[in-house]
Parts: C-alpha cells; sequence; structure tokens
C-alpha cells in the first residue's frame, strides 16, 4: 500500500466518523443542520477536486458520494422535537 493510497484511507474514515457525528447533531439540533451541509459539501468538492488531479479513481468516488449521500439525509431527515 502507497502512502498516498494510506493516506487518502485516514482520511476517509475521519470524514465518515466527524459524517455521523455531525449527522447525529443535525437530527438532535436544527442548528447543527447547516453546518453539516457545509461540511459534506466540502467532502465532495474535495472528492471532486482530487478525482480532477489524478483521475477519478476509487477514492475521489468514494468521497463524492459520501459528501452528496450525507447533504441529501441532512435535507429529509427531520430533526427531533423535544417533548416537554
Amino acid at each position: 500500500m502507497t502512502d498516498y493510497t494510506r493516506d487518502w484511507m485516514l482520511f476517509l474514515a475521519g470524514a465518515i466518523g466527524f459524517g455521523i457525528i455531525v449527522v447525529v447533531l443535525a437530527i438532535r439540533s436544527p442548528e447543527y443542520r447547516a453546518l453539516g451541509i457545509a461540511f459534506f459539501a466540502l467532502l465532495a468538492l474535495f472528492g471532486l477536486s482530487m478525482g480532477i488531479g489524478d483521475g477519478f479513481g476509487l477514492g475521489s468516488w468514494m468521497f463524492i458520494y459520501l459528501g452528496v449521500l450525507g447533504i441529501v439525509a441532512l435535507i429529509f431527515i427531520k430533526p427531533v422535537k423535544k417533548v416537554k
């Protein structure tokens, strides 16, 4: 495994972990929804720029898919209303 492959795999694992945290926060509190959409948009743009720079391989498509799926999830999942 090359250093480049290991680097994007570690970055992808961190992005998935942080993405899960952002989605959970956005479900619990609507204030985090804009943060989540911005995070996933940046992730998709990173995958797009990585694909343009090095050719669209598996890593760039994974970042693009993760970004798009995160944005779709945050748009369609409604925040949980607190019961008083």
